[in-house]
């Protein structure tokens, strides 16, 4: 189900990569080779950025507790220093 989710913003990706490459004139050439050169480009470039986003999704799916384990492998810990409270201090009085 998560994948059909994703077919709409990977036919994006793909037409703005499209569009990338038609400003920088990657698109004019014809030929088998040359084909075969632009389709490596789409590939690599739409696998990269479905890594990227697959991993922002398992980090956000890992952040709402979509796990099996009871512990957290990624969260982010704040660290409250005397600072800070000097700051909110000086903001709540006024």
């Amino acid at each position: 189900m998560a994948a059909f989710r994703m077919i709409p913003m990977m036919a994006e990706e793909f037409v703005k990569i499209r569009q990338a490459m038609r400003v920088r004139g990657m698109n004019r050439q014809k030929g088998l080779n040359e084909f075969c050169k632009r389709m490596t480009r789409y590939c690599i470039s739409m696998l990269a950025q479905s890594i990227r986003r697959a991993q922002r999704t398992a980090i956000a799916m890992e952040a709402k507790r979509f796990s099996m384990t009871a512990e957290r492998t990624y969260y982010y810990k704040i660290n409250w220093s005397k600072r800070i409270f000097t700051l909110c201090s000086l903001f709540f009085v006024r």
